[in-house]
């Protein structure tokens, strides 16, 4: 009788460990499922990003010109010619010896906007006259944080004057009240 009694404590430690094992591989394989399927939606994630990136670099579109601005000197006009905001981070000036020279510059363009900049604004040494502009400068090359390089190689002419033309679009009305106060001493 008593051997059957024993029989019996040993039947339920030894069904008590098999649950424990049972759970422990249940919570195991759902711990790998959801670690599965975690890494699986950080890849879509990565993919999906990497794809929107991909898409906007395909539409950015700039513009780079060299010419006489209103003042005789060299500008530089970089215009946007789609809806996003441009971020340039270096340029490349291509010499008329054939050097070329990169420099680490920061450029913002917004959308359908232009920027107007001196020569001296990427490098103090490059001239601003646009006699010596056109002899030392061949091409000049704006990198954007896209990935995207548009250039002036041809855009460099000397011969025509930078017109500027503000278009303004007004869409609320604010009202503006100046007041001046004076004392009499």
């Amino acid at each position: 009788m008593r051997a059957r009694s024993h029989d019996r404590r040993r039947k339920g430690q030894t069904s008590a460990i098999a649950i424990v094992v049972f759970v422990l591989i249940v919570l195991g394989v759902l711990y790998f499922l959801g670690y599965v399927l975690i890494a699986a939606a950080v890849g879509q994630m990565r993919v999906a990003v990497a794809e929107r990136t991909l898409a906007m670099a395909a539409k950015e579109v700039l513009r780079i010109q060299a010419v006489n601005g209103t003042d005789g000197k060299v500008v530089i006009a970089v215009y946007s010619f789609w809806a996003g905001k441009s971020e340039i981070d270096h340029v490349t000036v291509r010499f008329s010896d054939g050097s070329k020279r990169t420099y680490q510059f920061s450029l913002g363009v917004g959308a359908y906007s232009a920027v107007f900049i001196s020569p001296k604004t990427i490098d103090p040494s490059l001239p601003d006259d646009p006699r010596n502009f056109a002899s030392r400068v061949a091409g000049i090359s704006f990198h954007t944080k896209l990935g995207n390089a548009f250039g002036a190689e041809e855009e460099i002419d000397m011969e025509s004057t930078v017109t500027r033309t503000v278009h303004v679009t007004v869409t609320r009305t604010i009202r503006v009240t100046r007041t001046v106060t004076s004392t009499v001493g």
